[in-house]
């Protein structure tokens, strides 16, 4: 769906857009796609293939239905002050919790998080796909396999979902300070405010799968050397600059042994006096965007 065709951010929240503006109730797929990609664009071949292939992700997604031949929508728009957020939320719930639609969106982020700085280093697509090949699915010959389609794919994706950064050199970087953010009040739901780190991580790789000691997680990293109770560089960092920007404050005191977050190299002042995480503290509820 994302790493095979040519499905982009931008083009999915139009269409979703359109869809939610739509009062009529005669709209088939290919006036949808007439809709999107008009002829004055697409000129003389009649090549929609970008809005044909939006639609079908939409579907696939569950944002769309068909009924008698016609499209309808199968989202409640209401709640969400923004049509990204509805989009976040389903790309949350069935690509980033599940890897039955997309088999690798999740795992290759969660092979970039296991290998620390090595998943932040510049290579070429064939290179990242040969090696995920190699360190996750140990060369097995596989019907689909992961390749440098999907990796442009994926990376197309990445930081829309709030999972990193490209640095000058158009590298990216895994830090899923968005993620996580919007994941904040979930973990804390509706109990106490100030958790154990052990809690914390719990809860975390509950809510998010693919992020450290998550079920996708530890499903592409079994083959991998990664370190006990030890945060990945990229949620390191997104734990860090949580805490630097008042979401929740890390409390770290210098005779504890929770889980190591060292890789973000903090600052030991005010509650952080160890590399160790003791407890976590929510400081702001309202983490969406």
């Amino acid at each position: 769906m994302f790493t095979d065709q040519p499905v982009t951010p931008m083009r999915l929240e139009i269409l979703i857009e359109t869809m939610s503006r739509i009062n009529s109730t005669v709209i088939t797929r290919k006036l949808l796609m007439d809709m999107l990609q008009p002829k004055a664009l697409v000129g003389e071949n009649h090549d929609r293939v970008q809005s044909e292939k939006t639609i079908a992700a939409a579907f696939e997604l569950g944002l769309l239905t068909e009924v008698d031949g016609y499209v309808r929508p199968a989202f409640d728009n209401s709640e969400y002050k923004l049509v990204r957020d509805l989009v976040l939320s389903v790309i949350e719930l069935k690509v980033l919790g599940d890897t039955s639609i997309e088999p690798y969106f999740a795992p290759f982020y969660s092979y970039l998080l296991a290998l620390n700085s090595e998943g932040a280093k510049k290579r070429t697509r064939e290179e990242w796909a040969i090696k995920f090949e190699r360190d996750v699915l140990a060369d097995q010959e596989i019907n689909n396999p992961f390749n440098n389609t999907k990796y442009t794919g994926v990376n197309r994706w990445y930081s829309y979902v709030g999972l990193g950064w490209y640095d000058p050199a158009s590298t990216f970087q895994p830090n899923p300070y968005y993620r996580l953010r919007r994941s904040i009040s979930l973990i804390f739901g509706t109990g106490p405010k100030r958790i154990s780190g052990d809690q914390f991580m719990e809860k975390l790789a509950a809510s998010c799968p693919e992020l450290d000691g998550g079920k996708i997680f530890l499903e592409t990293t079994r083959n991998l050397p990664v370190a006990e109770r030890r945060c990945t560089l990229g949620l390191s960092h997104a734990l860090y600059d949580l805490h630097l920007d008042g979401h929740i404050t890390l409390h770290c005191p210098a005779d504890t042994r929770g889980w190591d977050f060292s890789l973000a190299e903090p600052s030991f002042e005010g509650t952080i006096g160890s590399n160790f995480i003791a407890e976590v503290e929510l400081k702001n509820s309202k983490n969406k965007d």
